[in-house]
């Protein structure tokens, strides 16, 4: 395997990582029993980690996807609801 190669499958491994964080969530009343009886904000704060490096990924390894343009805007979606939105 080459650096590219390698480096799209890190990118699609955090999306998923990220992704499955967030799956759980689809609807108010799910949000609300996760909220308060788990990590949410945490999940939240992860996600959006692992979604800003699969953005720099994309734009190193896969430049002119457009991946990378849409995993920022994906992560930028998060930063309001992300407890530690300056790391």
């Amino acid at each position: 395997r080459d650096a590219k190669s390698s480096g799209e499958q890190t990118s699609v491994r955090l999306i998923k990582r990220g992704l499955s964080r967030l799956e759980p969530i689809n609807g108010p009343f799910n949000w609300y029993v996760r909220h308060f009886f788990t990590d949410l904000p945490g999940a939240i704060h992860r996600s959006r980690m692992d979604f800003e490096q699969a953005a720099q990924n994309s734009e190193v390894f896969a430049d002119g996807s457009g991946a990378g343009a849409k995993l920022s805007c994906a992560y930028d979606e998060l930063l309001p609801y992300d407890p530690e939105p300056n790391i």
